[in-house]
């Protein structure tokens, strides 16, 4: 079935089902979105892992965590 009968059948419907439809769709388009942006940022935090356990010059600065912060007066 192509989009342009989908619509075709939709609006044919009752408004209260329409609403129904428009609500589940964006649901739909919701859910794809936040797993895909999740993918990315896993595959990303993956690929600079190496980096991490490889470069020194990279954590350089986490030998510091130990130390304690002080404020001037």
């Amino acid at each position: 079935m192509s989009a342009i009968e989908i619509i075709s059948e939709i609006q044919k419907l009752p408004v209260s089902q329409r609403l129904l439809i428009v609500e589940k769709i964006l649901q739909l388009i919701r859910e794809g979105s936040d797993k895909r942006e999740t993918d990315e940022l896993s595959l990303a935090s993956k690929e600079l892992l190496i980096d991490y356990e490889t470069d020194e010059e990279l954590t350089a600065f986490t030998a510091l965590d130990s130390e304690g912060i002080y404020e001037k007066e």
